[in-house]
């Protein structure tokens, strides 16, 4: 078995893809050093996280809208204890606001975790990340925006 390290697996690529995340200015970078491959690995789990906090602030309001709702995939998110909340396979209203969001539906059904243990890990890693030094990686078009990897590539990696 073996661990994804996204760090690695860039070094193995002689040119990479990169999208500002200010402008959208798409441009392959090939002259990189460490330096470079660690910045655009951390603005992209940078963005990624800010992404994912907003889902989870998203999930957080819709479940804020049914306090009282026993919907399995609900319970499981907060970890609510059993004994008070017993499960029910579906609650329908709830799963009607669900389904008016996919994203969300498709994040909450295809995600592990206890949402404010979740909030709280991405809040601190974005926080963390935030205070990187991205200059390695600024926009070469408009100077203002930092530069990440495109999603496709740093899920291919």
């Amino acid at each position: 078995m073996s661990v994804f390290n996204p760090r690695v697996a860039i070094r193995r690529h002689a040119e990479v893809p990169a999208v500002c995340e200010a402008c959208g200015h798409r441009t392959a970078l090939k002259n990189r050093d460490k330096e470079m491959d660690d910045a655009l690995v951390d603005s992209t789990v940078l963005d990624d996280s800010r992404a994912e906090l907003a889902l989870l602030h998203r999930a957080e309001r819709l479940f804020a809208r049914f306090p009282d709702s026993n919907d399995a995939l609900k319970v499981g998110r907060e970890q609510l204890h059993p004994k008070q909340h017993p499960r029910v396979s579906q609650d329908l209203e709830f799963q009607a606001a669900l389904q008016a969001d996919p994203e969300l539906s498709d994040f909450l059904r295809h995600s592990m975790f206890h949402l404010s243990t979740r909030s709280a890990g991405v809040t601190r890693l974005i926080e963390q990340l935030s205070q990187r030094d991205f200059s390695a990686i600024r926009c070469p078009n408009c100077d203002q925006g930092r530069l990440h990897l495109p999603e496709e590539f740093y899920h291919a990696l």
